[in-house]
């Protein structure tokens, strides 16, 4: 329920910020078509071209729509390149961040298995007790026991959502993970 909520607030919010930018680009546009029309009544009136009143506005209206369709075509395309690029990206992340929550999966799962037996295993042990386990066990040292600490964490903030990890960090988690699982197995 909590995490509906925060879903929902935060589609608001990209919502907003969508929107917002939206309308700044709008006005970015409508500066750019008022800049170039000044600069277009600024060059007849410089030339000295006569033109009857109603042959300026049609040359001038012609402009503008000219103008405000090309800037509207790369309003759409740039939108539509965001949207892409953005989509990607958080494709690229889930991907990775699933891969790294399957292999902790993987290496609970398998460390549990070697530090008890099956009726300690009924239990269920915590992985901080089983972590420790290996370590009194030899199985694994200290220092590993610590990286194995940050991985958990790790994996914690990303199931919680507490904190993005880019491509590497997950990546690097990713191969210690590999690696403590061969050990453990």
């Amino acid at each position: 329920m909590e995490k509906d909520a925060k879903t929902t607030n935060e589609n608001k919010t990209f919502g907003r910020s969508s929107r917002l930018e939206t309308v700044l680009r709008a006005y970015s546009y409508a500066g750019l078509l008022i800049f170039f029309g000044g600069i277009l009544f600024f060059t007849f009136l410089r030339l000295d071209i006569d033109l009857s009143t109603s042959e300026g506005l049609a040359l001038l209206s012609s402009l503008f729509g000219l103008l405000l369709a090309v800037l509207s075509t790369l309003l759409v395309y740039y939108r539509k390149q965001n949207l892409v690029s953005s989509t990607l990206v958080q494709h690229s992340d889930s991907f990775s961040e699933g891969n790294f929550i399957d292999a902790w999966q993987s290496f609970e799962r398998a460390s549990k298995n070697m530090a008890f037996n099956a009726d300690e295993l009924d239990l269920n042990p915590s992985i901080r007790d089983t972590l420790e386990k290996l370590v009194k066990d030899n199985v694994i040292s200290k220092n590993e026991r610590w990286r194995l600490d940050e991985i958990l964490n790790m994996r914690n903030s990303i199931v919680h959502r507490a904190t993005k990890f880019d491509s590497n960090e997950l990546q690097e988690g990713l191969d210690d993970l590999v690696k403590y699982i061969s050990k453990v197995t």
